[in-house]
């Protein structure tokens, strides 16, 4: 099978172990799983098929010959587009084969973490948010081509989410359709991750000017230790934080009752001074009462600011606004308990009502999810 992207072609045919090792360089990996549950995804889905691409010739990869495949390219560097989910994919079909080792040996590069740390150092984000470090949106950003992940297959199903009809059935079975469809996202990878490097390095060629440059040499050296934007460690840490949402953190349920119990209490006792001043938070028209309670205190206090917003003119009740004035009355000081109170109770322990939760975690941003 011939395939074509950014006018680059490559050929595609089924690899055998008697082929043993048939590439020396650096190859893109692309493997094609069951569905992802939606309900419990930190669960990693079941390897169908894979496809491996050197940007001149492709094969493709059958459950029973992965790990024969993975030993006869043992030194050549590996390709992914987010590793931690296709190591971890890899990891559990042939756990013997150990894969991570050649995490640690530098020999696996993320052309998603390679975007985004690129993204860091160029544009000053991490390319973070649904679509922003998709394969699809770094297709069309360095090759300026277009995948085809809406493609659907002879009975109407959309091919990227029905590869798992082909488990552990014969790969002459395999329509036509699915073939393309992997073979084009290996070939996109590779093509991306030459991409990525051509620019990245352009970029750390360019940097003496920049602040905490030190030296040709000091730089070098960074690289060899953590990789080129420190690629080599984040991708170590992607991949623990990953096994830790994989397996969830364990929560003391009875103690979370107590706290929870407790907050609830300090939550009324401040709630019960707000009510004295004619303030009853989350009911309607609270928004109202609470600026004209501002209003007296900001005349009682002629000398001390009190923020306003923007738009409006209104008194501003932001976290940070009210902070501000902190210390100033004793209803401000309990409406900023009343709020931290509520929110730890309703955004936190709230959804850790379970013995085990699998937070998700991103090492490139400062928030996280509970699942």
């Amino acid at each position: 099978m011939r395939t074509t992207l950014a006018n680059i072609s490559a050929d595609f045919r089924p690899w055998l172990p008697a082929d043993g090792q048939v590439f020396f360089d650096a190859i893109a990996i692309d493997t094609e799983t069951t569905r992802i549950d939606q309900a419990r995804p930190w669960l990693t889905p079941t390897f169908v098929l894979g496809a491996a691409c050197d940007g001149e010739r492709g094969v493709f990869i059958l459950r029973d010959r992965l790990q024969d495949f993975l030993r006869a390219h043992w030194g050549v560097p590996l390709i992914f587009h987010n590793a931690p989910f296709d190591l971890a994919v890899i990891h559990q079909l042939v756990p013997l084969l150990d894969v991570y080792r050649r995490v640690e040996l530098g020999r696996v590069w993320d052309t998603q973490l390679l975007h985004r740390l690129y993204t860091l150092a160029s544009a000053g984000h991490t390319a973070h948010g649904k679509g922003g470090s998709t394969l699809e949106t770094c297709a069309a950003e360095y090759l300026e081509v277009a995948l085809p992940k809406d493609d659907c297959d002879s009975r109407g199903n959309l091919v990227r989410l029905s590869f798992d009809q082909y488990l552990h059935r014969p790969p002459a079975e395999i329509e036509p359709i699915y073939l393309e469809y992997v073979a084009k996202d290996t070939l996109a990878t590779f093509l991306i991750y030459c991409e990525l490097q051509k620019r990245i390095e352009d970029l750390l060629q360019s940097s003496e000017d920049v602040w905490g440059f030190v030296s040709a040499d000091w730089l070098a050296s960074q690289i060899q230790n953590f990789g080129p934007l420190t690629h080599h460690i984040q991708l170590q840490g992607a991949i623990v934080l990953r096994e830790i949402t994989a397996n969830g953190l364990g929560i003391d349920t009875q103690r979370r009752e107590e706290l929870a119990q407790q907050l609830q209490e300090v939550r009324e006792e401040h709630r019960a001074a707000l009510l004295k001043h004619g303030y009853v938070p989350s009911q309607k028209g609270s928004g109202k009462a609470l600026q004209e309670i501002l209003r007296g205190l900001a005349a009682k206090h002629p000398t001390v600011y009190f923020p306003r917003t923007a738009n409006r003119g209104d008194y501003a009740t932001s976290e940070e606004a009210l902070h501000a004035l902190k210390g100033v009355e004793p209803f401000i000081d309990s409406l900023i308990a009343y709020r931290a109170v509520d929110k730890l109770l309703s955004t936190f322990l709230g959804k850790i009502g379970r013995a085990r939760i699998h937070a998700s975690f991103d090492a490139l941003v400062s928030t996280t999810a509970l699942s």
